[in-house]
Order: C-alpha cells, then sequence, then structure tokens
C-alpha cells in the first residue's frame, strides 16, 4: 500500500513539473507573440534574442536558467542594486542590466574557485555580447531599410526629369547631351538602388539571425519606419567612469574571485592569503584602469558621434532642401538647365544619405557605450567584438 502510494505520489510530481513546464513555454511563446506584433526596438531585439535564440538556449540551459526563470530575467527586477547607479537611464538599459545581474548570480551559483566557473563565465559572456549584437543589427537594418527607400524615391525623382528632358530634346527645348546626362544620371541612380535594396534585405537576415528568428517569424519582424528622434543632448561623462569600476560585469567577477581566494587562504595561513592577494588587487587596478579608458573612448566617440548627427539634421538636409527649392525656382524662369536639376538632384541625395549615416552611427555609438559600461564583451579601449573598429562604413555590416 505505501509503495502504491509513494508511485501515486511520483506520478503526480511529474505531471505537475511537466504541466508547469508547458505553461512556462506557453508564456515564453506569448511574449515572442507579442514582440513580433510590434516593430522592432533595441530592448524588444534584445529581449527576444534572450527569449528565443539558440545559443542563449543553449548557454541558459548550462548555467541553469530555464524557460520558468528567463523572463524574470528580463522583466523582474535585478538582483543586487548598486548604490548611484539608476537602470532605468537611457544608456544603462534595463533589460541589458537585468540579464547581466542574473547571469552574475548563475555564474556564482557555483564555487568561484571552481576550474568548471571559467566555462560558466565563458558562456555568459557570450550570452551578453548576443544582446549587443542584436541591438547594433536592428540599427544596420534600419538605416539601409531607409537609404533604400530613399534611392527608391531618388529614382522616381530622376525617372521623370529623364522623361522631362527627353521631352524638351524632341521639341528642340534642350540638347541631345542634356538628354544623355539626364539618362546616365537615372542609370546609375538604379544601380545604387539594386545595390540599396540588396543591403537591405542582407542586413535584415542578419538581425533575423541576431533575434534568432527563422521560417514564418522571420516574414512577421517589423522595421520601424525611421529612426527614433535624436535626443535633445547626450548623457553627460560624469560619474560614469565610477559606475563603470563599480557595476561592470568584469569588475564585479574580479571582485568575487578576489573574495574567493581571500576566504579560501585565510582559513589557511594570514601569511598566504597576502601573498596570493597582491596579484589579484594589481589586476583588479589594471582592470578599473582599463575600464575607465574604454568608458572614456566610448564617451568621447558617443559625443562626436551625436554632434554630428545633429549637424546633418539640422544644417545639411535643410540647406540642400532650401538650395533645391531655388533651383527648381530658377528652371521655371528658364535661368538653369536641366543638367543642372539633375546636379541638384545628386547633391540634395548626397546630403540626407550623409545625414541617414550619421544617426546610424550615433545609435551604434551608443550602444558602444552601453557595452563599455556593461564591460562584456570588450576587448581593449574603444573596440569592440564587431570584427574591426569603427573607422568607415564598411564595419557596419560586421557583427
Amino acid at each position: 500500500m505505501r509503495a502504491l502510494r509513494l508511485a501515486v505520489a511520483i506520478a503526480w510530481l511529474l505531471s505537475a513539473t511537466s504541466a508547469f513546464a508547458q505553461t512556462a513555454q506557453e508564456r515564453l511563446q506569448q511574449r515572442e507573440n507579442e514582440l513580433l506584433s510590434f516593430p522592432v526596438s533595441q530592448d524588444s531585439a534584445a529581449e527576444m534574442a534572450f527569449l528565443h535564440h539558440p545559443t542563449i538556449t543553449r548557454g541558459l540551459a548550462m548555467l541553469g536558467i530555464d524557460e520558468a526563470k528567463r523572463l524574470a530575467a528580463v522583466h523582474g527586477p535585478p538582483q543586487t542594486r548598486v548604490r548611484g547607479l539608476d537602470p532605468e537611464t537611457r544608456i544603462e538599459r534595463a533589460i541589458t542590466n537585468n540579464v547581466l545581474d542574473w547571469l552574475m548570480q548563475a555564474v556564482l551559483a557555483a564555487n568561484p574557485a571552481l576550474a568548471s566557473t571559467h566555462v560558466r563565465v565563458g558562456t555568459a559572456e557570450e550570452i551578453g555580447v548576443t544582446l549587443f549584437t542584436a541591438r547594433r543589427a536592428l540599427i544596420s537594418a534600419l538605416a539601409a531599410a531607409q537609404e533604400a527607400d530613399l534611392q527608391d524615391r531618388l529614382v522616381a525623382a530622376l525617372q521623370a526629369t529623364h522623361d522631362l528632358a527627353q521631352q524638351m530634346r524632341r521639341v528642340g527645348n534642350a540638347s541631345h547631351l542634356d538628354a544623355m546626362r539626364a539618362e546616365r544620371s537615372l542609370a546609375e541612380a538604379a544601380a545604387r538602388r539594386t545595390a540599396a535594396r540588396a543591403l537591405a534585405a542582407l542586413e535584415r537576415e542578419r538581425l533575423a539571425h541576431a533575434m534568432g528568428l527563422w521560417g514564418q517569424d522571420i516574414e512577421r519582424m517589423q522595421l520601424p519606419p525611421r529612426f527614433p528622434a535624436l535626443p535633445g543632448s547626450v548623457v553627460g561623462a560624469e560619474g560614469m567612469e565610477a559606475r563603470a569600476v563599480a557595476w561592470r560585469w568584469d569588475m564585479r567577477r574580479l571582485r568575487v574571485s578576489i573574495e574567493a581566494s581571500n576566504a579560501a587562504t585565510l582559513s589557511v595561513d594570514t601569511s598566504a592569503h597576502e601573498a596570493d592577494h597582491g596579484p589579484l588587487t594589481a589586476q583588479l587596478d589594471e582592470m578599473a584602469v582599463r575600464a575607465r579608458a574604454e568608458v572614456r573612448t566610448a564617451w568621447i566617440s558617443y559625443r562626436a558621434a551625436f554632434d554630428l548627427a545633429r549637424h546633418g539634421r539640422d544644417q545639411l538636409v535643410p540647406i540642400a532642401k532650401r538650395i533645391s527649392e531655388e533651383m527648381l525656382l530658377r528652371y521655371n524662369g528658364m535661368l538653369v538647365s536641366v543638367s543642372a536639376l539633375l546636379v541638384d538632384a545628386a547633391e540634395q541625395a548626397t546630403a540626407v544619405v550623409q545625414a541617414l549615416r550619421a544617426e546610424r552611427d550615433f545609435w551604434l555609438a551608443e550602444i558602444d557605450l552601453q557595452q563599455a559600461l556593461a564591460g562584456i564583451g570588450i576587448l581593449h579601449a574603444g573596440v569592440f567584438l564587431k570584427g574591426q573598429v569603427r573607422d568607415s562604413d564598411s564595419h557596419h555590416g560586421t557583427h
């Protein structure tokens, strides 16, 4: 009889565990559907990657974080707080902070002195880097999509100019040279449009991969029509270095290692403790200097990118628009030729593209600053795990 009761209890426990797991999986799927029903944002891209990306799923399983804990890791309150740190600021994103905090707790679930902790740390860092990759992939995909739309509009405008030049040539009001120039401008713009469309499709695929999407979920993924409006001002650098030293992933991890080494050796021999503790303290000081340098470097790039983006928005694009309006008036007054209109159209398109890329670079620089403050996936000051230093437009396709 007792054996029967035990068997019934075990069966009930297995059934309840299965039902709980199924419920957690259903909640996870429901949240993923909610995210896909709206245009992707930086936070939702990072959240979808955390909930859905196979690399993160594998890493979380290694760290002992199951489906039931994943939503809590994203939306629950951080398990630790650092005095003076506001995780709700624009730079210190709440979702990324929460996830990194949960990862730290998972890494420390084992004895920090154990060799297996090295593997757990590497797994957690891989997860953190994947979140930042998803954020960057969204910015690159959105910039490419906007540039493709711009090229579509430019081709439409040049097509109209080309048709006008052909009509004027037939009635003798434009030269054959003007008509050929209009045809060449149209052909060049069509080639740029083809390249822009291909890049937009490629960046969209990279975003889907960064978020862990496949199949019909890729078709459901929606991009916003444009970048968010630029902030009114940059986040100041005051106190940023101190927050990085206090809160960064690498700094906290090394402090825990020092504490573990201290506790392990102090119980054996005080002198041995002091001898072993010195190199670790020096390593901590070295890491603090590097953390401060990385934050300063990232903030300088962030500030410069903001100034350039605002200059493009407030200066380059408006003056290009005013010049185009003046050129049209002069053309209607028969003071300039069709060729002049073609040159102006190209110059205006160049100004808009430059402004768009400046906005893209600002949002990428903000993510760089977020990553410098997080202290995860950083190689050395100013260089992040993106394949190369940002020194040209070509880097935006490499993640």
